[in-house]
């Protein structure tokens, strides 16, 4: 039975830590899990420092911070204490902080606490995780769409006022080419120019050609928040 409760403990941290791995590899834009030597199932860098990392880039706050830390703290005492053998031992050796941060995971705190309400505990811990890494996913889900709907309408608005600037500099070219060749004067080549130049002011000032230059002043902030955040 014990043994059972310490390899129950072990997966469970397994499954949080393969979490964390696989939310860095996702911020971080690592595809291949095999290559990485951090965040795959080789042996990388400790889980604390995996949490901590996530909390210096403000993806953890710090209660989330100290929520996985908490389980690791149980993971830690059942692996690597060979006494450690259930929860109501480890819990007697967490100090006063560490376990005060425990109960708010008893579902009824008038209960006597034993081994039955600490298990049900840490299962609860085990599921906050779980809802916190669930959080986060979704989250960077959203940043992901959030990113390809700005390059995308980006893209458009660019190609828009890019054909029509290409067009405008087709039509500026037949009229020169004919002015030169001398098929119209030079009055009428001025006033297809001004024409030209009104028709294409006018198409600027529609809200596909809007879009683009009113973006344009602040783009690099904008590619900054969408790109880099």
């Amino acid at each position: 039975m014990k043994e059972e409760i310490r390899l129950e403990v072990l997966l469970s941290a397994l499954e949080i830590e393969n979490g964390i791995n696989r939310l860095i590899m996702n911020l971080f834009l690592i595809f291949e899990p095999e290559r990485t030597k951090n965040f795959g199932n080789k042996a990388g860098i400790s889980f604390q420092s995996k949490i901590d990392l996530l909390f210096d880039i403000s993806i953890l706050s710090k209660d989330e911070h100290q929520t996985f830390e908490l389980l690791m703290n149980f993971r830690n005492k059942f692996v690597h204490d060979i006494n450690s053998d259930c929860f109501d031992v480890v819990f007697k050796k967490l100090d006063n902080g560490i376990q005060n941060r425990f109960k708010k995971y008893i579902v009824n705190a008038e209960e006597k606490i034993n081994e039955i309400v600490l298990n049900s505990a840490f299962k609860n811990l085990y599921k906050h995780n779980l809802e916190i890494l669930a959080e986060k996913f979704s989250n960077r889900q959203e940043q992901l769409n959030s990113r390809i709907e700005f390059l995308q309408d980006y893209r458009k608005s660019y190609d828009y006022v890019a054909k029509l600037l290409a067009k405008f500099n087709l039509d500026i070219s037949e009229i020169m080419i004919k002015t030169h060749e001398n098929e119209i004067s030079f009055d009428e080549t001025l006033s297809k120019i001004s024409k030209l130049c009104l028709k294409n002011v006018t198409e600027l000032t529609n809200s596909e050609a809007q879009k683009f230059i009113a973006s344009a002043d602040n783009l690099p902030e904008k590619f900054y928040t969408q790109l880099v955040n």
